[in-house]
């Protein structure tokens, strides 16, 4: 893994931009208004980068603004809720963590009951529900 995340053209299929993150990636998801982007890692670390679209007229480097380390095992995917409040973390400690965007990312629950690697997840339409499945 060369720990980079990449940035591309669907109407052009060429890469646009990348930046090296510094740590192996397993999960990504960019938030609803697609300024930030939340990456899962191994080892139960995740980060957030201020993701601005690159413009010729300005500095847009991604920056990471966020490292969080608050589980053990490897982050499997990552999702915003609909609003772009919360950000979940589905891992393989067989939990979902929830944190609220509008506190700093600070984890306001964690959704446990797995018997196996939580794998995914999804939130309902309007961001009430979570859905996730695991390994088990």
């Amino acid at each position: 893994a060369d720990c980079t995340l990449r940035r591309w053209s669907v109407t052009h299929h060429a890469l646009i931009q990348s930046v090296s993150v510094g740590l192996p990636c397993t999960a990504v998801a960019i938030s609803p208004d697609e300024t930030l982007v939340a990456i899962g890692h191994t080892a139960g670390r995740f980060t957030v980068w201020d993701w601005p679209d690159p413009q010729p007229t300005r500095d847009s480097t991604p920056r990471c603004v966020l490292k969080n380390t608050q589980r053990v095992e490897d982050i499997c995917h990552m999702k915003w809720s609909p609003d772009g409040r919360y950000l979940a973390a589905a891992c393989r400690d067989q939990v979902v963590d929830m944190y609220d965007t509008r506190q700093d990312f600070r984890r306001v629950g964690t959704c446990t009951g797995h018997s196996g690697a939580v794998l995914h997840l999804d939130f309902s339409g309007d961001g009430q529900f979570i859905r996730s499945d695991c390994t088990a």
